[in-house]
């Protein structure tokens, strides 16, 4: 039978046990978990201090490769785009420091500008979704008002090959406008998406494999029957965008500047529907052109942005380029090399300070020029 005194010693026993533990935890066991946790802590230090020194060397031959670029951006763009027209759209909330730069490396690369159309809010409010749906016809194909919204603007801004007119620097004149006529030209503007002069007037040595009108459809009216014109201001005047230039003379590529940073929405959780409606676009209008590059800063490239979403979408990457960093010299020298590739092979990359294509996109080997031989007249 357990007594009393076993109980004693059963509790001393435990509380022995329990002050053994604590002396040899304090002091014997504890020298060697002190001097693991050290080690640990000295290799952590280690590597962080490597992976700041890769850091810094890798941020090192940025800045040589940045300036580098920026020294040379004259020479790597010349007439790169020589003969090629683009238009440029911008997304709600993007950089316009970027739209501006793009137009103006577009003109050192002898492109035409045909115009800069800028998205509004309301493009992608869901309480306007119905608005939007009726500022286009119903004509247009789409399930929803936003592909169908799509579809009309790619309809009015961009069309397939054909020779645009001559570079005049950027898109500065004012919406629907036509240049005025120089000392002895016709009277009158030229039919809509005819080849011009500088001076706007018709070039009587150039060719189109378009009829007037220059859109989609190669005509001067619209899938609607509706001209690009029309169109554009119906969308205008309803509050959808704004327009500067004259994009509805129809241009062969279109360079889509992203929102800055993450997308903006009222509601986070429609962040990926606001992307989705910004990728459909982009790649409405590549359907119709002849290639789209989505371009942006390097915020845009990070999670909740439009180049980030849209480098995760599938099927969008087979279409569209993108450029990340279009902030910076070598960007804009990369959005415009990403034109030249997606002009001349079709092909979409997607490129930048973060783009898994590198930095710059290869440009297409220049074919020989073959000279015929003077026939055998003996």
């Amino acid at each position: 039978m357990i007594d009393f005194r076993y109980h004693v010693v059963s509790i001393i026993a435990v509380f022995l046990a329990l002050s053994v533990g604590l002396v040899l935890g304090s002091s014997f066991l504890a020298d060697f978990a002190k001097d693991d946790l050290n080690n640990r802590i000295d290799g952590l230090a280690r590597d962080a201090a490597a992976r700041q020194r890769e850091r810094d060397a890798v941020q090192a031959e940025l800045e040589k490769t940045g300036t580098f670029i920026s020294a040379t951006k004259p020479e790597l763009v010349a007439d790169k785009l020589k003969g090629k027209s683009v238009v440029l759209v911008n997304l709600p909330d993007a950089d316009t420091d970027i739209t501006d730069e793009t137009d103006r490396t577009l003109a050192a690369s002898g492109a035409t500008v045909t115009g800069v159309v800028s998205l509004k809010s309301g493009w992608v409010d869901p309480a306007k979704e119905t608005a939007l749906g009726d500022a286009v016809d119903s004509d247009f194909p789409g399930a929803t008002s936003y592909e169908r919204a799509a579809a009309a603007l790619a309809d009015a801004l961009v069309h397939k090959t054909a020779t645009p007119t001559t570079p005049t620097g950027g898109a500065t004149s004012t919406p629907g406008t036509t240049p005025p006529p120089s000392a002895g030209a016709p009277s009158g503007p030229p039919p809509s998406g005819a080849p011009t002069t500088a001076q706007g007037t018709p070039n009587p040595g150039a060719t189109s494999s378009l009829s007037p009108g220059g859109n989609a459809n190669g005509s001067d009216a619209t899938a609607s029957g509706e001209t690009p014109l029309a169109v554009l201001n119906r969308l205008k005047n309803a509050g959808f965008i704004e327009i500067k230039g004259n994009p509805e003379k129809g241009a062969t590529l279109a360079v889509v500047v992203a929102p800055a940073g993450p997308v903006k929405a009222s509601d986070p959780s429609r962040v990926g529907t606001v992307n989705g409606i910004y990728i459909g676009l982009s790649r409405t209008l590549d359907a119709s052109d002849d290639g789209t590059v989505l371009a942006g800063d390097t915020t845009s490239a990070q999670d909740g942005g439009t180049v980030f979403a849209l480098r995760r979408d599938e099927r969008a990457i087979k279409s569209v380029s993108t450029v990340d960093a279009a902030d910076t010299d070598a960007g804009q020298v990369s959005v415009d090399w990403a034109l030249v590739v997606e002009a001349e092979t079709g092909k979409s990359g997607q490129y930048g300070l973060t783009g898994p294509d590198g930095w710059l996109p290869a440009l297409p080997e220049k074919k020989p020029e073959t000279t015929e031989k003077p026939e055998n007249t003996s």
